[in-house]
């Protein structure tokens, strides 16, 4: 028989540990919890661990719970989840699943209306979600293989793309790693400059935000698992991202760019210097992160994006998030309070 232990803490050394142990990615490090609580109020994490029958950890899995603050509404909208499958040490689909099952149990226990397992860095999601009753979003994910030599790397890239990366080394485009304060304050300006061209041809309305305390990026920064860098025209930051490395897996996780930093190919060049600095520290696999399903369709918004992540010659993850609505009758009523008191 398996068992579920739950934790709001851990110790982060201990358990980063163990997630290597089990082939985690970041988004089952202690750090992830922190970030995510930071950047999402009123969310709290949890470290759930799946024991064996003999006491060895059968698997690992951060995950989150929240609910509507106002008091009339909190029974009705209790969620949980978690950002990416759990990791186990048998990399076993089986295994997996007798976790996730785990999981749901705890979920239903504490009266949660919703159950979602998302799938960053989790190929393979579908085959294990499906038959567990969820319902199903399809996502893409790209992924480059490191322990090839540089030659190799720079082949693969698609020929308009090498062609980019040329130009904005010509175009004299600097990359540089940047300190924690300066790089996120170039990212979050760059992003909001992302955000408004995104919403300008028909994609979704990403609001800015703002941290009454740190940046939530600082517990990734802190722990040396959070990387950021910029390109610079002319001593001008055009261009910045987030990349975290952890367990042999970089993982292209946010960024933000001008309108001078597209006219340069910047980030293009951030991406295939940041490729060869990971490949040159010994990590694996450099993930760019993913898109929707529908991104193929050449009409949709996000169409650009999935081409962009296509071209650096990575593999191509099929992953899918999934849901499960474990108390309909709460959600209609949560619906329902919704259009009464807005």
């Amino acid at each position: 028989m398996t068992e579920l232990r739950v934790t709001s803490r851990v110790d982060p050394s201990c358990w980063n540990e163990l997630v290597r142990a089990c082939h985690g990615t970041v988004f089952h490090s202690a750090e992830w919890a922190d970030f995510v609580e930071a950047d999402q109020r009123g969310v709290r994490g949890s470290f759930y661990t799946m024991l064996e029958a003999d006491g060895s950890v059968g698997g690992l899995a951060v995950g989150f719970r929240a609910a509507s603050s106002r008091t009339i509404a909190a029974p009705f909208t209790g969620s949980s989840w978690l950002d990416a499958l759990p990791a186990v040490p048998d990399n076993n689909s089986t295994t997996v699943s007798c976790f996730i099952r785990l999981l749901e149990q705890h979920s239903r226990r504490a009266g949660d209306v919703t159950f979602r397992v998302g799938s960053y860095a989790s190929p393979g999601s579908e085959a294990v979600l499906e038959p567990l009753g969820f319902s199903l979003s399809r996502r893409l994910e790209f992924e480059l293989d490191l322990t090839r030599d540089e030659a190799s790397l720079w082949m693969c890239i698609d020929h308009r793309r090498r062609q980019r990366i040329n130009g904005a080394k010509k175009a004299g485009v600097e990359v540089r790693e940047l300190p924690y304060a300066e790089g996120v304050s170039h990212l979050r300006r760059l992003q909001a400059a992302s955000f408004a061209r995104i919403s300008a041809r028909g994609g979704p309305s990403l609001a800015e935000r703002d941290w009454a305390e740190a940046d939530p990026i600082a517990a990734l920064a802190r722990a040396g698992i959070g990387r950021l860098a910029g390109g610079f025209v002319d001593g001008i930051c055009v261009s910045a991202s987030l990349f975290t490395s952890f367990n042999g897996v970089a993982y292209h996780a946010l960024s933000g760019h001008d309108s001078k930093g597209l006219q340069t190919q910047a980030p293009s060049l951030v991406l295939w210097e940041m490729c060869r600095r990971f490949k040159g520290e010994g990590a694996q696999r450099l993930n760019f992160g993913g898109c929707g399903i529908s991104a193929l369709d050449q009409s949709d918004p996000e169409h650009g994006v999935y081409s962009y992540k296509r071209a650096f010659g990575g593999t191509r993850l099929e992953c899918a998030s999934g849901e499960k609505i474990l108390r309909p009758g709460a959600q209609r009523a949560a619906n329902l309070l919704r259009r009464v008191v807005g």
